[in-house]
């Protein structure tokens, strides 16, 4: 199953009314843009991602990474829509209905991956201007990971942030630089999103701090079963 989320920006106060395509469209909704900028509906989206940790060589221990690392978290927006409009298969030639609920039966909605980058690049051009500021890199739990990832990545991490600036106004009209186009644009000239350029490499170091967690944890688990075996 794939998901294609569309997200469309609509700057009238009238809100129109939905007219969904039930062989295309599952589901629609708005959200104001202040509820997006707001801090206070931030959040970490967890992620099992131990098939992509374990790789093709090492499916079998998928089991393995996901009870050692847990899932992943991403920098996300939990959405909460005042309303939801749902498409229904129909039987008529008109092809669809529409239903109407609340958005409660939705469960909890997350902005987060590849919409939350692309809606990042929109967002950042908004009062207060901060919106990538508050993006946090993808991370395990465990303060063991979460410390060996931050010694490991703290020289991209700056890196990153210091060419922030650069990369915001490497579009702007007579301020676009050679090395902006080189670092912030793809082989085709396209402009890659903000959240892509900061994490571009951020994964190798995310690799190397699981390994070296998982190494750290089962010598400790060891240990501990040691000591235990010997104190009995």
């Amino acid at each position: 199953m794939v998901l294609c989320p569309y997200v469309f920006l609509w700057t009238k106060e009238e809100v129109p009314e939905f007219k969904l395509e039930a062989a295309e469209v599952a589901a629609a909704f708005w959200i104001p843009i202040h509820f997006l900028l707001d801090d206070k509906h931030k959040t970490g989206h967890p992620v099992d991602v131990s098939d992509r940790m374990a790789s093709s060589t090492f499916q079998p221990l998928r089991p393995f990474f996901k009870i050692l690392l847990g899932p992943m978290y991403f920098s996300a927006v939990q959405l909460k829509p005042s309303e939801v409009s749902h498409s229904a298969a129909s039987t008529t030639a008109r092809g669809g209905a529409i239903s109407t609920d609340k958005g409660q039966a939705m469960g909890d909605l997350m902005l987060w991956g590849i919409t939350y980058a692309i809606l990042a690049d929109i967002l950042d051009f908004l009062p207060p201007f901060n919106f990538v500021e508050s993006f946090q890199y993808p991370s395990f739990g465990g303060w063991d990971f979460r410390s060996l990832v931050w010694m490991l990545s703290r020289g991209y991490r700056r890196g990153r942030k210091e060419d922030l600036m650069e990369y915001k106004f490497s579009d702007v009209i007579g301020m676009r630089t050679i090395s902006g186009v080189q670092k912030f644009h793809d082989a085709r000239g396209a402009r890659i999103s903000i959240i892509d350029h900061l994490i571009k490499g951020y994964y190798g170091f995310v690799r190397k701090a699981a390994y070296a967690t998982i190494t750290f944890r089962l010598v400790a688990f060891g240990a501990i079963v040691q000591y235990l075996i010997r104190t009995n």
